[in-house]
């Protein structure tokens, strides 16, 4: 049996979007600490008790591997094809390196790949995502999305606005054919 099968899970109010905002931002916690010693706030959040159970916990890359390995599967978060207006759609992940796998063998379908990472290079999510067309309309509006959104929208040109911390970046790009890959770094 696994250390992880004997942590009680209290019931919690958290609906599918929040629990799916919550493993991103573990995942990409775990897949630094597989470089470097880091602290993780939420603790419970990664041995699959409840997410508002904080707690500090300073966690070596060894034992943050050895608790990765007790993931399954289907605890991973899905990649669902999502709609916004206009044609334009997307997908959001990438926060471990399976999922970044998985999201690159669709690549094609989505010219517009867009990696969002702090200062110092590590993953992160933005607060809010809009892609607007030069009309002035947005195709996509979207909060809590990253590490990697791709996009795939009519050929054309489009503003980019994504926000985190406080802080928002704009972008102007073009969707065609040919893929484009935005990096965009926000200050701590």
């Amino acid at each position: 049996m696994s250390a992880l099968a004997d942590i009680d899970q209290p019931a919690c109010p958290m609906d599918t979007l929040q629990f799916e905002v919550q493993t991103r931002r573990l995942i990409c916690k775990l897949d630094d600490a597989m470089n470097k010693q880091w602290t993780l706030s939420a603790a419970a959040l990664l041995l699959a008790a409840s997410p508002w159970t904080l707690a500090q916990t300073t966690l070596s890359p060894a034992t943050a591997a050895a608790i990765a390995s007790q993931a399954t599967p289907a605890s991973q978060p899905s990649l669902a094809v999502r709609q916004g207006s206009d044609g334009a759609s997307f997908i959001n992940g990438g926060a471990g390196s399976e999922e970044r796998r998985n999201m690159a063998s669709q690549r094609g379908q989505f010219p517009l790949k867009v990696v969002l990472s702090a200062q110092q290079g590590e993953y992160i999510l933005a607060e809010n995502f809009r892609l607007t067309a030069n009309k002035g309309q947005p195709l996509l509006d979207v909060g809590d999305v990253g590490p990697w959104v791709m996009v795939s929208a009519p050929p054309g040109s489009y503003t980019l606005e994504v926000s985190y911390k406080g802080k928002t970046q704009r972008r102007s790009v073009k969707i065609g054919k040919s893929p484009t890959e935005v990096n965009l770094r926000f200050p701590g």
